[in-house]
């Protein structure tokens, strides 16, 4: 092999590199779509059977109040979780604005999952070397919290919350499928209703 056949193949070393890099970067980005495409598909096709029923009647557990004889006078409550579930309407348009300010920007916009956030969070967490970013919607947020509240047993409240792929995926699915059957306006009631608040209060 020649020294001007070496000097060539030292040229496009760098070319190489460039693109293999460019290629597995691609393959990064388009997997995520490619995985959607599957998703909407199946849950397209299995929408009606696929959509647990505690995900379309929240089962959250309630406050209990404890009135004096007169049914006025409050004297205590009892509750492992501070709930009680309120309407749409009950609550402050801009604390709805907020929440989904906060928690989805785009949940106008997508159909349960949203692909942009997935690409802008694993863009984010590659940059900071960790898990800075999540790209869970609140249609995801509101199925995994569902699914923790109407568990059977602590195993599957375990499960639902769990982090690893099969989890997410399944959760993904079920997005999908929920928002074919709930408009924005009942998945953002049925959130505010089961989401985490800190000191043991959950829903607004």
């Amino acid at each position: 092999m020649t020294r001007r056949t070496f000097s060539r193949l030292g040229r496009l070393a760098p070319l190489l590199r460039t693109g293999l890099i460019g290629g597995v970067l691609v393959a990064a980005l388009v997997y995520p779509f490619a995985a959607l495409a599957g998703l909407s598909l199946k849950a397209g096709a299995d929408a009606i059977d696929s959509v647990p029923r505690e995900l379309l009647i929240s089962p959250s557990p309630q406050t209990s109040y404890v009135y004096a004889a007169d049914g006025q006078t409050l004297l205590t409550t009892f509750y492992e979780e501070d709930r009680r579930s309120v309407r749409i309407n009950q609550v402050s348009p801009l604390m709805r604005q907020a929440i989904v300010a906060a928690e989805d920007a785009r949940f106008y916009e997508h159909h349960g999952v949203d692909a942009k956030g997935m690409i802008r969070a694993f863009v984010a967490n590659q940059q900071a070397g960790e898990v800075s970013q999540g790209a869970s919607t609140l249609t995801m947020q509101y199925v995994r919290n569902a699914l923790r509240d109407s568990a059977d047993n602590p195993q599957d409240a375990v499960d639902a919350t769990a982090q690893n792929s099969g989890r997410k995926l399944r959760e993904m699915r079920l997005a999908i499928a929920l928002e074919k059957r709930m408009t924005k306006t009942q998945i953002l009631e049925g959130y505010l209703n089961v989401a985490y608040f800190g000191h043991r209060a959950y829903g607004v």
